[in-house]
This record gives C-alpha cells, structure tokens and sequence, in this order.
C-alpha cells in the first residue's frame, strides 16, 4: 500500500491552530481545487477522530467515490457529524476490538457505516493489513498532527506533503512531534495561487 500525508501549516509550523477554523477562513478557491485534485487520486483518506471532532469534514473528494476511515480509539464521535451523514457506505470506522458490542457501534451499523475492530488501535501495520483486504491500495493522510506523526514513527509512509500558509499563529499544536531524525528528499516544489507553498517530500530514512 502506498500512504501519503497531506496537511497545512503556518510558517512556525503549526498544524493545529487553536482557532480551529484557521486554515478555512484563509484558503482561497485555489488551494481547495487543489486539494480536491490531490484527492481523487486516493482510494481513501484516513483521519483520528479528534480531526472529525475540530473540523468535521465530510474527506470525499469530488466524484464521493474515496472512502473515509476514523481511528476512533474512544468512540466518542456523534453520529450527526457530517463523515456520518454523508455517503455513510463510504465510511469506515476503526476501532478496538473490546468494544465492539457498544450501542455506539451497533447504531454505526445501522446507518450503514462499515465498523472494523482491532486488537489495537495503535498498531498501524495490523490497520494497514485490514485496509490493503478490502482493496485499498492508496491511502492518504489528512491529519492531524497525531495520526502524521504515528504513521511517521512506524516507517510506513511514502511521501509527506504540505502546504505551508504565510502566517504565523502564537498558540498551537507543531506538525512534527519525533525522538529519531527522519531525512527527506525534495520531490516537488510548487507555488498555488502567488501565496502558499506546497512541498512534497519522499520519506528516506530514519535514524
């Protein structure tokens, strides 16, 4: 499976604003066409739950053919939030296998929403194996800082790729949050509508 990163930052690398809406309020119609485009060629796109609790974004892309998959530890997602209400069959919901009996997830099943346990939530090659069987073969992350950084950690992605806002915020989570240097090579660089930056690194090594 290939696995790419995808996510916006500030010039002092902040990836989590406080203001949760941040990134919105400053993108322009360009930059969401290209995001759009970067989508399409994905099967999916995966996020933590606490992406869907800030932002509650619906991640389909333009032709709602991608699928959404939740690692939700703690299943403490309400079923209103959009990734929910929108194309339900295209969401996947992870979670660990000693809750599986919940209510929660017993109403996930009713409104069509595919529910995959797993002995742990943390354990991205076993999440990565459960993917690959049902046919995904391109997986893009979309945030947050917590999900890039433990897909980093495991050696398992590609490609990391970024967007970086001219701003700078006082207050908010940094992209990378590592114990062990990760070298990179410089794939692409690009400039989107004279303002933001975009980057796409190769993963190289870590050590």
């Amino acid at each position: 499976m290939r696995i790419d990163s995808f996510t916006a930052v500030t010039l002092n690398s902040i990836c989590a604003p406080t203001d949760g809406s941040f990134f919105m309020k400053h993108s322009s119609a360009d930059l969401l066409g290209f995001r759009d485009k970067l989508r399409l060629g994905y099967d999916a796109i995966i996020v933590g739950a606490n992406t869907i609790i800030k932002d509650n974004p619906t991640l389909l892309n333009k032709s709602r053919s991608n699928f959404r998959i939740v690692i939700d530890e703690y299943q403490n997602l309400s079923l209103q939030e959009r990734i929910f209400t929108s194309c339900p069959e295209r969401t996947i919901v992870i979670t660990p296998f000693r809750l599986c009996e919940t209510h929660y997830i017993k109403r996930l099943a009713t409104i069509g929403v595919n529910v995959v346990t797993v002995d742990d939530t943390k354990n991205l090659v076993a999440i990565v194996a459960v993917l690959e069987k049902k046919g995904i073969s391109k997986l893009l992350i979309e945030g947050g800082y917590t999900t890039i950084n433990n897909f980093l950690r495991s050696g398992l992605l590609d490609s990391l790729q970024v967007v970086i806002f001219p701003s700078i915020v006082s207050k908010g989570g940094a992209l990378f949050d590592i114990t062990s240097n990760v070298y990179l090579e410089l794939d692409c660089c690009e400039c989107i509508a004279e303002k933001y930056i975009y980057l796409k690194y190769s993963r190289v090594s870590t050590r």
